[in-house]
């Protein structure tokens, strides 16, 4: 298979591909620092630009809506991978007083089967601290690693770890 063309995408940055890999090349003055994507690396790259963008939405969609008290909405978590300890629903509260709070619902079994929601309330989270957190590999065994060798990154399980039957909420039916 012949090599396509080279072209610039910007930013100092020139794009090619050999038939296999996609090949970036940074040109700055007299450095030229070059990657060579595999078609699942790219496919990586390609998956977290569309979950940053569905990201972007759901938080505009989170300011439009009306901080009225006792109110609030969760939304799903697109960025959830299975086995990810991440709450399956994010979301905000409005308290009496006009407090805005961070709640999150991860779902969840009983022992005895039944499915419900397990919540927690917390303080709002601002931007700047969702920036600053380390990102969790997404690899085979590297999140559970990278989770095992630093306990401020282990979370408990929701619920609190200890399920029973007597849980009284309905079970959930027609969520995802």
């Amino acid at each position: 298979m012949a090599d396509y063309e080279e072209r610039y995408i910007g930013d100092g940055v020139y794009s090619s591909f050999d038939g296999y890999h996609i090949i970036l090349d940074l040109r700055a003055q007299d450095n030229t620092t070059r990657v060579a994507l595999e078609p699942p690396v790219f496919s990586e790259l390609v998956r977290y630009r569309d979950d940053m963008e569905r990201e972007r939405l759901a938080e505009q969609e989170r300011h439009l809506m009306e901080d009225k008290p006792f109110f609030g909405a969760l939304f799903k978590n697109s960025a959830k991978t299975p086995n990810d300890e991440r709450p399956d629903y994010d979301g905000n509260i409005v308290d009496a007083a006009g407090k805005k709070w961070r709640l999150a619902a991860w779902i969840t079994k009983s022992r005895g089967g039944m499915t419900y929601m397990s919540l927690k309330l917390s303080e709002p989270r601002d931007s700047s601290e969702l920036a600053a957190q380390p990102v969790i590999p997404q690899g085979p065994g590297e999140r559970a690693a990278a989770q095992a060798g630093d306990p401020a990154r282990q979370e408990p399980l929701p619920g609190g770890g200890d399920l029973d039957d007597e849980i009284p909420f309905a079970p959930l039916r027609d969520l995802p």
